[in-house]
């Protein structure tokens, strides 16, 4: 059986929790993706000590790719394909019209494990969806040094080791990628994870 859960409650991560910055191998990271999975770990140990595996799943339109990782310059690449020459209220018409047709974006699903025992089972409403979670899946394997060939496989291993440097943390993250074409240019990708963390001046492994 799994936690009493309150289904509205899709946790934020905490602002004192996350990193400023995440060093991984010699280079500093002070991007959305770092202070995001540091916090989000940190969140989810917070409310479940025991917790040692934890699985986010959401559907995802088109392959994973290198231009993900720089979401500004995606951005720029869309508005660029704007005729500025249009009407504004026109473009502003048909981006509402799309929007109101599509809907909003997915959610992403998590569930939190101890073990065989399920821990929290919840779609996450507040603060990630099915849009933003391929723009943060790309750092981890860009972390983990995986060739670009590699990312769209149906099945896909990665680790890494980073340290939050302001708090004296290390982190030491094993997952496993599940990538699952649904249909044209649809997958479902899967991302079971699993984390330790030590603390840099005792070389202390935290409790769960």
């Amino acid at each position: 059986m799994s936690e009493s859960v309150n289904p509205e409650s899709s946790f934020p991560p905490t602002a004192e929790a996350s990193s400023r910055t995440w060093v991984v191998g010699d280079v500093s990271y002070a991007n959305s993706a770092a202070k995001f999975w540091s916090s989000f770990l940190d969140d989810v140990q917070t409310r479940h000590p025991c917790a040692d595996c934890l699985t986010l799943s959401a559907p995802s339109e088109g392959p994973l790719h290198p231009g993900l990782l720089m979401p500004e310059q995606t951005l720029a690449e869309s508005l660029e394909r704007i005729d500025l020459h249009t009407d504004f209220d026109v473009v502003m018409r048909s981006i509402a019209a799309e929007l109101e047709a599509v809907g909003l974006p997915p959610a992403v699903t998590l569930a939190v494990m101890a073990g065989d025992k399920l821990l929290e089972d919840q779609e996450l409403t507040d603060f990630l969806d099915a849009e933003i979670f391929p723009f943060l899946l790309v750092w981890l394997l860009e972390w983990s040094c995986l060739k670009e060939a590699a990312w769209n496989r149906s099945r896909l291993r990665g680790d890494f080791s980073a340290e939050d440097s302001g708090r004296g943390v290390c982190y030491r993250i094993k997952f496993l990628l599940k990538n699952r074409h649904l249909s044209e240019g649809l997958f479902r990708r899967s991302l079971v994870m699993q984390w330790e963390r030590t603390r840099r001046d005792r070389g202390e492994r935290d409790e769960r």
